[in-house]
C-alpha cells in the first residue's frame, strides 16, 4: 500500500527547487557598479563624464543632435576613447541616417556598452541611469525618463558609457531600456571575437 506524500513536503520541494532555479539565474546576472559608469545625466552615483569626454567629443559631428536612442558596444581603454569611437554609432550623420554596423569588438582588450538616452533640458535633468547588468551574452541599461514640468530650455543630451571588462568571445545582444514605459528603446547587435 503506498502512502500519500503529505501536501506541505510537495510545496516545500516545490519551494526548494524554484530557489535553485532562480539562485542560478541570479548568479549568471552581473551588475555593474554605478559609480564606475560614466553619464552626462548629473547623477550624484555616476561619474561626470563632461571631464572626460570634452563637449568637442560629443558634438564632435557638428551641429547634429542624435534623435533617437542608440545603443552600443565598442572596446576603449577608458571612457574617452570609447565616447570617441561610439560616437558615430549613437549619433549617425543625418536625422535620416541608420547607425553604422557595429564594430566588431575584440575579446582581449576592454568592453565598453554606450548610450544615447536621448535630449531634453539639462535643469533640472530628465534622464537617469537605473543599472547596468551584463546575462550570459545580453547586455542591459536600464533607465528612467520623467520630464520636469519647468526645464531650461537647452538640448542637453545624455549619453552613457558603462565598463564591462574584458568579455567572452560571441554574439551579444544590447538593450537599452525605459524603466518608466516598460519598454524597450533601442535595440543592436555585436560580435565579439576572440582575436
Amino acid at each position: 500500500m503506498r502512502r500519500a506524500i503529505p501536501p506541505y513536503l510537495l510545496l516545500n520541494s516545490a519551494l526548494i527547487l524554484f530557489a535553485a532555479v532562480a539562485g542560478f539565474a541570479a548568479d549568471d546576472a552581473k551588475e555593474v557598479p554605478l559609480r564606475t559608469v560614466y553619464t552626462t545625466t548629473g547623477q550624484k552615483n555616476t561619474q561626470n563624464a563632461r571631464p572626460d569626454v570634452e563637449l568637442q567629443d560629443i558634438q564632435e559631428f557638428g551641429h547634429r543632435i542624435p534623435q533617437k536612442p542608440a545603443i552600443c558596444l565598442v572596446n576603449g581603454k577608458n571612457c574617452r576613447t570609447a565616447a570617441k569611437v561610439s560616437h558615430p554609432l549613437l549619433n549617425p550623420a543625418g536625422e535620416k541616417k541608420e547607425a553604422p554596423a557595429n564594430p566588431m569588438v575584440k575579446a582581449a582588450e576592454d568592453a565598453w556598452v554606450g548610450a544615447f538616452l536621448g535630449n531634453a533640458g539639462s535643469s533640472p535633468p530628465a534622464f537617469r541611469v537605473l543599472s547596468v547588468e551584463t546575462k550570459g551574452k545580453q547586455v542591459r541599461v536600464k533607465y528612467e525618463f520623467t520630464p520636469p514640468e519647468v526645464a531650461t530650455g537647452d538640448v542637453h543630451q545624455y549619453f552613457v558609457w558603462a565598463p564591462l571588462g574584458k568579455l567572452t568571445a560571441g554574439e551579444y545582444t544590447l538593450e537599452l531600456y525605459n524603466a518608466v514605459e516598460k519598454k524597450v528603446t533601442a535595440t543592436g547587435k555585436c560580435k565579439v571575437v576572440a582575436d
